[in-house]
């Protein structure tokens, strides 16, 4: 009777601890997880290519804007990416002037959709957190990851470019690791990438 005790209090002790070492869905421990995420992202990453973001085009800028936005497209018309026209507005300085400006917008007989600025390549995860979701929420863990830019466009090295900060952050991880965060949520029976931050914006 004693020995039956011991054999049921030993399998006690081992599911709790088996439940204690793994995670909600699917009996994933830290290791699988991390494997599972590592996969995960390097094929979200080769699927999503950093792009440069032209959901403002057209836009219109004054001719004298020194603005981050001014350098990258006047260095994209010179590559052949965008036309650039210079005209004169209809509004006025303070000296009753017409206001020159410049006219951005996309150029048509381009074959390519979008505009790459290059690839991520994920080193390593460093870090697995569990976002301690509500009880009526899907069960999701933030990932914290290093990462380095690979096949760099030429253009983000022209020498206007260097003081425009998500570009030099760009650039600097060509050189040396980067940091970036996603977002793993539980849904339809598997582990998906909700969000994904890798620390730059291009807008």
């Amino acid at each position: 009777m004693q020995r039956s005790k011991n054999f049921l209090l030993l399998i006690v002790v081992f599911l709790y601890s088996t439940a204690a070492n793994a995670d909600v869905m699917g009996g994933y421990d830290r290791q699988r997880l991390s494997l599972l995420f590592t996969e995960k992202l390097h094929q979200y990453f080769d699927r999503h290519p950093l792009t440069v973001n032209l959901s403002a085009l057209p836009v219109v800028l004054p001719a004298d804007s020194d603005s981050a936005a001014r350098k990258l497209y006047d260095i994209l018309a010179e590559e052949g990416w965008l036309h650039r026209e210079v005209a004169m507005s209809q509004m006025q300085d303070n000296d009753g002037l017409a206001q020159q400006v410049l006219h951005y917008r996309r150029v048509k007989n381009r074959d390519e959709s979008v505009i790459r600025m290059g690839q991520v390549d994920l080193l390593e995860i460093d870090e697995i957190t569990d976002t301690l979701a509500k009880s009526n929420e899907p069960p999701s863990y933030q990932v914290s990851f290093q990462w380095q830019l690979i096949q760099p466009a030429p253009w983000l090295w022209a020498p206007t470019l260097s003081t425009v900060p998500y570009i030099s952050a760009l650039l600097n991880a060509t050189r040396e690791p980067a940091r970036g965060q996603a977002v793993f949520t539980w849904r339809q029976q598997d582990w998906q990438i909700s969000a994904v931050d890798i620390q730059h914006s291009t807008e």
